[in-house]
C-alpha cells in the first residue's frame, strides 16, 4: 500500500539524528530520532526534544550528525537552526552544500478515519568490535484516530495534533507521517501515554503527531522553499 511512495519519495526524504555533546570525559554520541527534508538545501525538521541528549530535554546537543542508513554509508555535520518547545518542532541544517529531497506538505486537516503511515529510523545498536552505531529503519501504518488541539506543554498555547491508532517506536520522534501519495500532514511526537487507572503513566499503542501547519508557520519567517499541496485530496 505504501511501499511505493516510500521509496519514491518518503525514504529519500527522510534521516537518522545523533546528538553531539562535548564534554570533560570526551566527544559523546547518541542517537536521538528521525527528520525530513523540507528543501532541496539540507534544511531538515524534526522535533525539539531530539536536540537535547538525555530525555529530561536538559541537556542541549552542541551538534548533529544526520545520515540516511538504507541509502548511503555518508554521516553528515549538522547545526540547529531554530528550535520551539511549545510545538515540539526544531529546525536542522547539514553543513555545506548537501543537497536534500524535499517532501510535500499538506496544508490541510486531514479527518479521522484517514489510512496513513508514519516512517523514521527509531532504534540503534552499538557494535562493541567495530565502535560502530547501526541505526534501524521502521514504517508503521494505521488510520487517523482523530484530529485535536492541546497545550504543547503545561501552560503553553494549544497546538493542532493528531492522535494515531498505532504504536511508533521510541526514536521516531521527528519522524513524516503521511498519507497513500506520499504526501506529509503531520510528523511523530511520541507514543500515547494513558493512565492504567492507578495514577500511573504507561505507554499505550496510540502515537501523537503534530500537524505539518505547525510547521509551516514555525518556517515562515525563514523563506524556506516548501513544496505545499493546497488540497487535501486528489
Amino acid at each position: 500500500m505504501y511501499a511505493r511512495s516510500i521509496k519514491s519519495k518518503v525514504l529519500p526524504a527522510t534521516w537518522a539524528v545523533i546528538g553531539v555533546k562535548q564534554t570533560a570525559l570526551g566527544t559523546q554520541i547518541a542517537h536521538r530520532g528521525t527528520a525530513f527534508a523540507v528543501d532541496s538545501n539540507g534544511h531538515l525538521l524534526t522535533c525539539w526534544h531530539v536536540t537535547f541528549m538525555d530525555q529530561d530535554c536538559q541537556i542541549d546537543c552542541d551538534e548533529f550528525i544526520v545520515a540516511q542508513p538504507e541509502l548511503a554509508p555518508a554521516r553528515y555535520a549538522a547545526k540547529l537552526v531554530k528550535k520551539e518547545k511549545n510545538s515540539d518542532v526544531a529546525l536542522l541544517k547539514i553543513d555545506g552544500a548537501v543537497r536534500t529531497k524535499p517532501i510535500r506538505l499538506v496544508d490541510r486537516t486531514v479527518p479521522f478515519g484517514t489510512s496513513c503511515c508514519a516512517f523514521g529510523h527509531p532504534l540503534s545498536m552499538q557494535d562493541p568490535t567495530t565502535n560502530s552505531m547501526r541505526i534501524f529503519t521502521r514504517a508503521a501504518a494505521g488510520i487517523v484516530s482523530m484530529p485535536f488541539q492541546s497545550a504543547g506543554f503545561a501552560g503553553g498555547k494549544l497546538v493542532r495534533c493528531y492522535e494515531l491508532d498505532f504504536f511508533t517506536h521510541g526514536g521516531s520522534s521527528g519522524g513524516p507521517v503521511f498519507r497513500r501519495n506520499g504526501d506529509v500532514f503531520a510528523w511523530v511526537r511520541a507514543s500515547l501515554l494513558l493512565d492504567d487507572g492507578s495514577g500511573n503513566q504507561k505507554r499505550s499503542n496510540l502515537s501523537v503527531a503534530v500537524d505539518v501547519r505547525e510547521a509551516i508557520e514555525f518556517l515562515e519567517a525563514l523563506n524556506i522553499n516548501l513544496q505545499i499541496r493546497w488540497r487535501v485530496w486528489g
